[in-house]
């Protein structure tokens, strides 16, 4: 019961707050999105996504995986055959 004492001015504030706009109302003109890219092959040029799924960890940029991770994705030949498959299948 002590909630809805507390909570009950809130919620009547705001629902009569959500009255306040009137009938004459008219939504501001937003132009639409500009898409400098809009061709596929122009898109998939300015942003190639393969270049950066093999450094992934790079992006948090933590500097304990990357002296680590780095000489061992290049060894470890599960990953090699992983990255290849990836890129094959692009």
């Amino acid at each position: 019961m002590n909630h809805l004492k507390l909570w009950a001015p809130s919620l009547l504030v705001l629902a009569l707050a959500a009255c306040a706009v009137g009938p004459d109302y008219q939504a501001p003109h937003t132009a639409a999105a500009h898409l400098a890219a809009a061709d596929a092959q122009q898109a998939k040029a300015a942003f190639d996504r393969s270049r950066f799924d093999a450094i992934w960890w790079r992006q948090f940029d933590d500097p304990i995986p990357g002296p680590v991770g780095e000489p061992v994705a290049g060894r470890h030949r599960e990953l090699r055959v992983a990255f290849a498959r990836l890129k094959a299948a692009r």
